[in-house]
């Protein structure tokens, strides 16, 4: 027969793991998964120690529609945001995004937690509900560091000319692969790649 709608977990915010070299602005999206249409929620986010989003950039998904969201700020850290007025259909959708500088001095070859917590939901017909969360993390590597191993070296180049000829690769971070930043990852790349090698030498 039918199998029974669940009366918890209906609803799971989450984040996912985003890339990007000291000094980058990325932009960092929240999603939403749902099995009703949602109304009103609110949710806190926590950033690292000395990562401070650009709140004024956020963004809502084509599919947010008519919301009014705020912001307050519970700690250096921490913010509140509240989504008022607004409907979110049933679905997998990236709920919003908005920008964040990574700091020129973060530790590189490591990722960075983001915490969402606190999440608050309302139904159609006004019920009020938690839902579940999942975190998500800022990951940093040095600019060529293709196979992620805090080291930018031959290594890296040998890796992306097999990313380039379509040949395997076990580990291959194309966000910070574009050393040339022209959004092609190509032989320019590993040429770059090596000025940076010989530049350390």
């Amino acid at each position: 027969g039918e199998p029974a709608m669940p009366t918890d977990k209906k609803y799971a915010f989450y984040q996912m793991t985003v890339v990007g070299v000291p000094g980058e602005v990325i932009d960092y999206p929240l999603y939403l998964t749902s099995l009703d249409t949602l109304c009103d929620m609110t949710f806190q986010l926590t950033f690292p120690a000395g990562l401070t989003p650009d709140l004024e950039s956020v963004e809502l998904s084509t599919k947010a529609v008519g919301y009014d969201i705020s912001f307050t700020a519970e700690t250096d850290t921490s913010y509140v945001f509240s989504m008022i007025g607004g409907k979110v259909p049933p679905g997998n959708t990236g709920l919003l995004q908005f920008r964040v500088q990574i700091p020129e001095d973060w530790e590189t070859g490591a990722s960075h937690k983001v915490k969402i917590n606190q999440v608050s939901v309302t139904e159609v017909d006004g019920t009020h509900l938690t839902a579940s969360t999942l975190n998500g993390s800022i990951a940093v590597y040095k600019r060529g560091d293709t196979n992620g191993d805090n080291e930018v070296d031959v290594s890296d180049v040998m890796n992306l000319a097999n990313h380039v000829l379509k040949k395997n690769t076990e580990v291959f971070i194309e966000e910070v692969s574009d050393v040339t930043e022209d959004d092609e990852i190509d032989v320019a790349d590993a040429m770059g790649i090596v000025n940076i090698v010989l530049k350390k030498e």
